[in-house]
C-alpha cells in the first residue's frame, strides 16, 4: 500500500450521509417511483467490524477516536451504537415482544438496542415516504432476529409503522429461513420457528 501511495495519484471523496437526516431529502419530495433497500438488521452485528481493515488501511479511519465516533453514527442495531433509552416509538407488537423478554430478564443494553433500531429505522420510513411519488413502491429487505428464544418480528414490526405512517402494506414475501444457535432452536416454538426468517416488506404509497 505504501508503494502505491507514493506512485499512483489517488483521490478520495467521502461524504457522511446518514437516510436518518431528514436534511438531505429536501428538494427530493415525491421525485422517486421506487426504493429498494436493505437496512441493517436488529441482529447486534456490528458492520463496521466487517470493514475494519478497509476502513482503517484506506486512511478514511485516522485514529481511534474517529473510528468510535463512525461506529456511533450508524443506524442502531448492535451495542456499540450510541444507544438512548428515552429513543423509542409506540408500537403494539414491539411493545408486546418487549414485554416477554423483560420477563425472560434480557439486558438492558439489549432493550435498548432494539427500541432504538426501531426507532431509528421508524425515521427512515418517513424519510422514504416523503421523496416516494403517489403510487410509488418501497421495498425493505430485512431479517428478523430471536433473542432468549424470543422472536424478533422486524418485518411485522417495521409493516405496522409504515402503515402507521401512511403507506399500504402490499405484502411481506418469505426470501428464506434463518437459522439461530442450536441452543434456542431446541428451545423455540414450531410457530416461532416460523418467524426466523428473511423477508421483503412491499410497500406502496396511497
Amino acid at each position: 500500500k505504501i508503494n502505491f501511495d507514493k506512485n499512483n495519484k489517488k483521490i478520495l471523496h467521502l461524504e457522511s450521509i446518514s437516510s436518518l437526516d431528514s436534511n438531505i431529502y429536501k428538494g427530493l419530495e415525491s421525485k422517486f417511483n421506487c426504493i429498494l433497500t436493505s437496512p441493517p438488521y436488529a441482529n447486534l452485528f456490528d458492520y463496521f467490524e466487517v470493514y475494519k481493515m478497509e476502513l482503517w488501511a484506506s486512511g478514511i479511519v485516522k485514529d481511534s477516536k474517529a473510528w468510535q465516533e463512525l461506529r456511533k453514527s450508524a443506524l442502531r442495531n448492535n451495542k456499540n451504537a450510541a444507544l438512548d433509552s428515552k429513543d423509542s416509538i409506540e408500537n403494539k407488537l414491539l411493545n408486546l415482544t418487549l414485554s416477554e423478554l423483560r420477563v425472560k430478564n434480557i439486558e438492558s443494553s439489549i432493550e435498548n438496542m432494539l427500541k432504538n433500531y426501531f426507532y431509528d429505522m421508524s425515521l427512515v420510513l418517513k424519510n422514504c415516504y416523503k421523496i416516494l411519488k403517489n403510487g410509488g413502491y418501497f421495498f425493505i429487505v430485512v431479517g428478523n432476529s430471536s433473542y432468549l428464544a424470543t422472536p424478533i418480528q422486524t418485518d411485522s414490526i417495521l409493516a405496522s409503522i409504515a402503515i402507521n405512517l401512511g403507506f399500504e402494506c402490499v405484502e411481506i414475501l418469505i426470501a428464506r429461513t434463518l437459522n439461530t444457535s442450536s441452543q434456542q432452536m431446541k428451545i423455540l416454538e414450531c410457530s416461532d420457528k416460523f418467524n426466523l426468517r428473511e423477508s421483503i416488506i412491499v410497500l406502496r404509497k396511497n
